[in-house]
């Protein structure tokens, strides 16, 4: 099957033509955390790996990728140390509007972060959860930065008994939080 034949069931690149200044094309994986492989930092490019986001959100949310990024290659520079695990991704409302009538504008975007912890190098585990509304009057001030179990009733609903990192450490209620956004003032 050609690219071309694939409209009926994914995004396409003239979707989102002409938008630029209601919508950009959001990274849900960003390609700087890839490893610095170049095969996976070319596949974010993937109209899959993408949802449209306002171009000022965009530009703070891509900041906060950027403090993700750096604290994985600071777990990463310890040998000993275990991954950093990052989960993004989008939460729709009722009243998300459709760009072109092809591809959803969704309502926020989101990323949790855990770190197991490290014995070894007397590393504590800790998790965060982040998102922030996706429009173009969302400052770093509107960004919400929860502790896990505080990100898991936002992105599942009170009471639901879920958890983003289902059985990990980070499951668990004690940990540590770490807040990407106070990492640096640019946000």
């Amino acid at each position: 099957m050609r690219m071309e034949q694939c409209g009926d069931c994914q995004a396409l690149d003239e979707d989102l033509a002409g938008c630029g200044e209601i919508a950009e094309r959001g990274h849900i994986n960003p390609r700087e955390i890839n490893d610095n492989r170049q095969d996976a930092q070319k596949a974010t490019y993937s109209m899959i790996n993408m949802a449209p986001q306002a171009p000022k959100f965009n530009k703070i949310w891509s900041q906060l990728e950027a403090e993700v990024t750096k604290k994985a290659e600071k777990i990463n520079k310890n040998k000993n140390n275990k991954s950093l695990y990052v989960i993004t991704g989008t939460k729709i409302s009722n009243n998300d509007k459709w760009v072109k009538g092809r591809v959803l504008f969704p309502r926020f975007f989101w990323k949790a972060v855990c770190y197991p912890g490290d014995k070894n190098a007397k590393q504590k585990p800790f998790g965060v959860g982040v998102y922030g509304e996706n429009k173009s009057t969302t400052t770093k001030e509107n960004m919400k930065v929860l502790s896990l179990p505080e990100f898991d009733e936002w992105l599942y609903g009170k009471g639901k008994g879920k958890h983003i990192f289902q059985g990990s450490v980070c499951d668990k209620r004690d940990i540590d939080m770490w807040n990407p956004l106070a990492e640096k003032d640019e946000l």
